[in-house]
Formats: C-alpha cells, structure tokens, sequence
C-alpha cells in the first residue's frame, strides 16, 4: 500500500486517535504499516481473551504463527492466516511446498500441542517449549515457528493503544474494520 493510501485509511479508521496511531506506525515504512496490522489483530485477540476470561472457567491459549511457508513462487505472502494448517494436521508431504526440515519440527510440535489439548485442554506436556495461558497483566502469546516460545505481545505504549481504540466509538464507526 503506498504511504498517502496507508494514512488516508488509517486517518479514517482512527479517527480521533490517529495522531497516536501515527506516532506509532510510520505511514511511509511498509514494514512498518505490516507491523500495525500484526499488532492490531495480536492486540485484539488478547484483548478478546482477557474479557473472555471472566466468563470462562477455563484457560485461553493464544499463539502466532511465524513459519513463512515455503513457496518460491509466492515469497511475498510468508507467513499469513491459516498457512499453519498443513502443520497442524501433520501433512506437510501432501503438498507441493519444498518444506524443510525445520518446517517438519515445528509441524511435530503443533501436533503435539493440538494433541495435548484436545486431550486435556492444556497445549503442554512432554517435551514441547511450555505455553502459558493468557493472564491478566502479562502481554503475552505463543510464537510458533523456528524459534517456538512464549513472547511478549507488544509495547505497552502500543497495547494501551489497541485497548483504547477498541473499546472507542471509532472502532465500531469505522468501514475499515
């Protein structure tokens, strides 16, 4: 997106908050408007999970998947949503991708969280890096990918950010949601 299209959006999905959104993300780095929208959508799922929280009478799990998946003719598109299938399933040789075997790793990890949750509702156990669950005061997800380990979410500055902007009138005002 070039830069003049970035901040017209975002002037329009922000409103009243845009100058902070903007001192933020930098309109003219694309790096930079890509780290708005992982940020943007790692903050809400938190956010949804901290509210979900005080209804549920069970633990919340949340993670990001970093993998980019192996398509020479697609590098662009890295990692996105939903890429983490094949891996979930462990059926990365059903497919065409030249996956390594870095990629068969972290297959065998997902596969053994899945595991482990469907059969008790916690992702740990065995040898798998430990994934905490969400909690209040610690901005937290679990990065799969080459490195598998809990992260921290975002900044402070950034998360005070998203919880303000979600819980705004813009939020829900906005056609860019």
């Amino acid at each position: 997106m070039t830069p003049k299209v970035f901040r017209q959006q975002s002037e329009i999905r922000y409103g009243n908050l845009a100058s902070r959104f903007f001192a933020l993300y930098t309109p003219d780095d694309p790096e930079s408007q890509k780290q708005s929208l992982r940020d943007r959508g790692m903050s809400s799922m938190y956010l949804w999970a901290l509210r979900s929280k005080t209804t549920m009478h069970a633990p919340i799990y949340t993670y990001y998947f970093s993998e980019p998946t192996p398509w020479p003719e697609h590098p662009e598109f890295a990692a996105f949503h939903t890429s983490e299938i094949p891996y979930d399933f462990g059926n990365l040789d059903k497919g065409e991708h030249p996956y390594s075997d870095v990629d068969r790793r972290i297959s065998r990890q997902m596969v053994g969280y899945w595991t482990n949750f469907f059969r008790t509702g916690n992702p740990n156990g065995g040898q798998l890096p430990p994934w905490p669950a969400v909690r209040t005061g610690t901005a937290a997800t679990m990065e799969i990918g080459p490195k598998t380990e809990a992260r921290p979410l975002m900044g402070q500055e950034k998360l005070a950010f998203w919880a303000d902007y979600f819980n705004s009138p813009v939020s829900k005002d906005t056609p860019y949601r």
